[in-house]
């Protein structure tokens, strides 16, 4: 629009060239300083220790996102490193489950979502449908993957990190699934975001106001794009609407898998729809 109309706005592009992994470390450091204000651990001695906690590299570029209060007491502890840790983090966690998933699953659909989502010709409806499940398929693959590998690799320095997904796509509803997806982040937005705004403690609507705010910002966090707010705000929309039919009171539906799978397959229409917000070209 600007080039119809013969307008140099050049001047506003920025060239900053912002490190790997900068969210990740910088909600890695605010948990540091919001734990340590809130006095649910002590400050560290030194700084190389802080240093450490921050740019311990394993899960920088995709998580999981690590809390002051889990990581430092193991940067801190005295560790030893024995052959189960090397084996279970290198052949089980790195090779069978991160390699596969990021190389196998995502990778290997990435050609087939592009080819649809990046289509200058006509498309039609089932295409969509299947580049739709295909780039659900592959976001769980590039996320869940990398954070195996950074488990993988970090048990090789005798370093535990947390767990980040625990089968997502079997959830039953939007509740469920953000305790089930991107565990360290959904944690993290309740702990240090929606708690901090009142969380459930005010009114009905102010809860479903910090519900729809918290999802929102996590959808910017995802990166600064329409398409992850419109992303954030989607989430935010399922789980007010979730709220509102069961008022908060509802539990995890632990049925048999053949009980289930009905809603499973139901849920994940709204989660595949979802994805499609949070496409590049959307």
């Amino acid at each position: 629009m600007a080039k119809n109309i013969n307008i140099d706005i050049s001047f506003l592009h920025l060239d900053i060239i912002l490190p790997i992994g900068i969210s990740f470390y910088t909600f890695q450091t605010l948990s540091y300083v919001c734990d340590v204000y809130w006095r649910r651990m002590k400050p560290v001695q030194h700084l190389q220790d802080f240093a450490l906690f921050v740019c311990y590299f394993p899960p920088l570029v995709a998580g999981p996102i690590e809390r002051a209060s889990h990581l430092v007491p193991k940067i801190l502890a005295k560790r030893t490193v024995n052959f189960d840790q090397i084996a279970h983090g290198g052949y089980l966690i790195l090779f069978l489950l991160g390699l596969v998933k990021k190389i196998t699953i995502a990778d290997g659909l990435a050609g087939t979502v592009a080819s649809i989502y990046n289509s200058t010709g006509s498309v039609g409806w089932l295409d969509i449908v299947v580049s739709t499940i295909a780039f659900t398929l592959q976001i769980y693959g590039d996320f869940s993957g990398y954070s195996d590998i950074a488990s993988g690799v970090s048990l090789w320095f005798g370093i535990e990190l947390l767990r980040n997904f625990n089968q997502p796509y079997f959830s039953v509803n939007p509740s469920e699934f953000w305790r089930r997806w991107h565990i360290s982040l959904s944690s993290w937005l309740r702990d240090y975001l929606y708690i901090p705004l009142g969380g459930n403690r005010g009114t009905e609507i102010s809860t479903l106001r910090n519900l729809m705010l918290t999802m929102v910002l996590g959808g910017l966090w995802h990166g600064a794009a329409w398409n992850f707010i419109l992303w954030g705000g989607y989430q935010g929309s399922l789980l007010v609407i979730h709220r509102l039919f069961t008022g908060g009171k509802t539990k995890e539906f632990a049925g048999k898998l053949w009980a289930r799978l009905p809603r499973m397959l139901f849920f994940l229409i709204f989660v595949c729809y979802g994805c499609y917000y949070s496409a590049p070209t959307h």
